[in-house]
């Protein structure tokens, strides 16, 4: 079984610059503007390394009362000239949580950790770095894939497969593909990562739904600088890793 959640790109987004687990330098100012064709995110900061995102909530689609366990996201991705000469990085994840916290004071292992970055060409996902009474902190690490700098005025596409086990609370990046190039396999080693714990939660009608956050991260690099990105997005949920 296959479910479609097409042309994300073109529904609202939230910019936001104020979290402080977004960056440890925050951007003065993040905007996404959303168009039938692409979303536009712009980003401005006027101290080194300031970065900001853009996010989207999207239900996922239940299966006997179960979120599916596969996931593709297709990222489009078209930097500007002023991108490619003063961005650090492309950060784009997918983030499901389930099942939702009954209140804000609750801390269920729910938070599933789709984290995934593009540094200088360079691919980099989340592993487990520590835990504490079950609190995860999670670190950046290269995966071996390396894409090269995206060209600017053109679409790149990348293809993320993830699979969410939520009986064992791990998160997988299975595998990553650039365009047409074949799907690069993410090692076993850096799979099963572990989920966190989170008051995170989304309720339609007072009844429990399982979320997924995409989130378009943007950084400048070593000195003040703005720039704009254009993104489009499109995500599959599946039972089966075939998606079919």
């Amino acid at each position: 079984m296959v479910s479609a959640d097409l042309n994300l790109h073109a529904l609202t987004w939230t910019g936001n610059n104020t979290s402080a687990d977004i960056n440890n330098v925050l951007a003065d100012e993040i905007v996404p503007v959303n168009g039938p064709d692409c979303m536009s995110l712009s980003i401005r900061s006027s101290k080194p390394f300031g970065g900001a995102l853009a996010s989207l909530n999207r239900p996922v689609p239940l299966i006997n009362g179960q979120p599916m366990a596969y996931l593709k996201v297709q990222w489009g991705i078209r930097p500007s000239v002023r991108a490619v000469q003063m961005g650090r990085l492309y950060e784009t994840d997918a983030i499901v949580v389930w099942p939702p916290a009954p209140n804000s004071s609750s801390t269920p292992v729910n938070w599933y950790d789709g984290s995934f970055q593009n540094v200088g060409g360079v691919v980099e996902i989340d592993k487990v770095a520590s835990s504490t009474a079950g609190k995860v902190t999670y670190a950046w690490n290269p995966t071996g894939c390396n894409f090269g700098t995206l060209p600017p005025g053109v679409w790149n596409t990348i293809t993320n497969i993830y699979l969410f086990d939520f009986t064992g609370k791990t998160t997988s990046v299975l595998s990553t593909q650039l365009n047409g190039n074949a799907p690069f396999l993410i090692p076993a080693s850096m799979q099963k990562v572990s989920a966190n714990i989170s008051n995170w939660s989304m309720y339609v009608n007072n009844v429990p739904e399982p979320l997924v956050k995409f989130q378009a991260q943007l950084c400048v690099n070593s000195v003040p600088a703005f720039y704009e990105v254009d993104y489009t997005l499109s995500s599959w949920w599946s039972d089966n890793a075939n998606f079919e």
